[in-house]
This record gives structure tokens, C-alpha cells and sequence, in this order.
């Protein structure tokens, strides 16, 4: 019986690091992708050149809606 409530234990804490680990990983990508990029001229998406809302613009968005749906696609492997 101790054995078995070992095993699951284990398994649970291999689960649990797997889980932060993706966590932690995750939250690094989004800190890198909020720093725009130092020649973004903060009025156009640096990526198609079309004018950003202003809403995007405040919250440091350098691509605009179409873009970054793009980007998220193609990180995803469509």
C-alpha cells in the first residue's frame, strides 16, 4: 500500500515541475514578445505597416489584431 501512495506521489510531483516549468516558460515568451522593438515608430504595426488603434498603441502592441493572429498560428504550427 506504501508503495502505491509513493508512486502516485511521484508522479504527481513530475507533473506538477512539468507544469511550472511550461508556466514559467510561457510567462518568458510574453515578456519577450511585450518589448517592442526599438525602431517601431508607435503609430503603425511593425509588422504590415497599418495604422494601430490607439487602445494598442497604449498597451505596447506593436502588431495589429490581424498580425498577431498570424504570429499566434504560426507559433501553434498552422
Amino acid at each position: 500500500m506504501s508503495f502505491q501512495v509513493e508512486r502516485i506521489s511521484d508522479e504527481s510531483d513530475r507533473a506538477s515541475s512539468l507544469e511550472d516549468n511550461a508556466r514559467i516558460a510561457a510567462i518568458a515568451a510574453i515578456r519577450r514578445e511585450e518589448t517592442p522593438p526599438k525602431d517601431w515608430d508607435k503609430e503603425t504595426c511593425y509588422e504590415c505597416g497599418e495604422d494601430l488603434p490607439e487602445q494598442r498603441i497604449v498597451a505596447n502592441r506593436f502588431l495589429c489584431v490581424g498580425c498577431k493572429s498570424v504570429q499566434e498560428k504560426r507559433m501553434k504550427g498552422f
